[in-house]
């Protein structure tokens, strides 16, 4: 669907200044039907390779393709592409409503189309009511939701999202994450959208790009890169009502670690090491004791994006 091969982008701010270089060497490819997340510090070089997916600004080096579903035509392959910038413009005086028509004839869609699409999103999103309101008299998150009308409007094959949920309250990201997991499912949509909120981008989505300083550290499937970096320890929470020599046996099993004790409960919670979790269930079962949970010590990905951070 899409191809960055070796994208670079060096910037001077004035006569003056040093030129800097905001991406270096970047290059991932995004298959149609995925939703991918594009992770990043403010400033890592996110909304710069954006805007040259969108033909804002060229880059320095390396080229930018996308596939033939999208059309062979520059014209062809913006009307199978909807974006929306981190910081849209919207025409205060305007209504909700007529902003989203203006867009809908700039992408050739009928009045019967912008209408039906307009208010089937705006009724989705809960903005219906306020579609004859001017926008200057809109909130942030109801300039996001007529955002993503119309970015909508034309059922786009390719959506770009630079930084959706941002400002956004807990009703309103989730409202939009479910439009994000809806038109992927309905309409097998490929969804790109950059993020700082690592948490969203790993319940959305089946691959990441990770980008610091203009560098891309990882592009890969979010659970490969968790699997990668999953602790090899095991919890064990198990209930003891047998005697206090057996427990101290149990406590003082090699390769493990008790975590704590709930004595009022009769509960412990040890760690293993992945290698003795078969012989230390055994063991603890023959004493008598009643296993509650086992689980492995999981790690979240911003935990790992962190640490990946952390380690450069």
């Amino acid at each position: 669907m899409l191809k960055i091969d070796s994208v670079s982008k060096k910037f001077k701010t004035d006569f003056w200044s040093r030129s800097f270089w905001a991406l270096r060497g970047v290059s991932f490819e995004i298959a149609a039907g995925d939703v991918v997340g594009f992770l990043g510090a403010n400033g890592a070089g996110k909304t710069t390779l954006i805007k040259i997916i969108m033909g804002l600004i060229k880059a320095t080096h390396g080229k930018i393709y996308f596939s033939k579903i999208m059309g062979v035509s520059k014209k062809s392959i913006f009307s199978n592409l909807g974006f929306l910038p981190e910081r849209p413009y919207f025409y205060p005086n305007l209504t909700g409503r007529d902003f989203i028509a203006y867009l809908g004839k700039l992408n050739n869609l009928s009045s019967l189309e912008i209408n039906q699409q307009g208010q089937k999103w705006a009724q989705r999103l809960g903005i219906d009511f306020a579609l004859d309101r001017q926008m200057k008299n809109y909130s942030k998150g109801m300039l996001q939701r007529v955002g993503i009308i119309s970015t909508l409007l034309h059922r786009p094959k390719l959506i770009i999202l630079d930084e959706p949920l941002s400002g956004l309250d807990p009703i309103g990201r989730k409202e939009i994450k479910d439009i994000v997991a809806d038109v992927r499912k309905q309409y097998g949509t490929t969804i790109f959208f950059s993020s700082h909120i690592v948490p969203d981008v790993e319940e959305l989505c089946q691959k990441v790009i990770f980008l610091e300083k203009g560098k891309m550290l990882y592009s890969g499937s979010v659970s490969e890169l968790v699997s990668k970096h999953s602790s090899s320890k095991y919890r064990v929470i198990l209930e003891w009502r047998g005697c206090w020599e057996d427990k101290a046996i149990i406590c003082n099993y090699p390769n493990s670690f008790l975590l704590y004790e709930n004595e009022l409960e009769k509960v412990l919670c040890f760690e293993i090491a992945k290698e003795e979790k078969e012989q230390f269930l055994s063991f603890i079962m023959d004493k008598g004791a009643k296993i509650v949970s086992f689980s492995q010590k999981s790690i979240k990905l911003e935990e790992i994006l962190y640490n990946v951070n952390g380690d450069r």
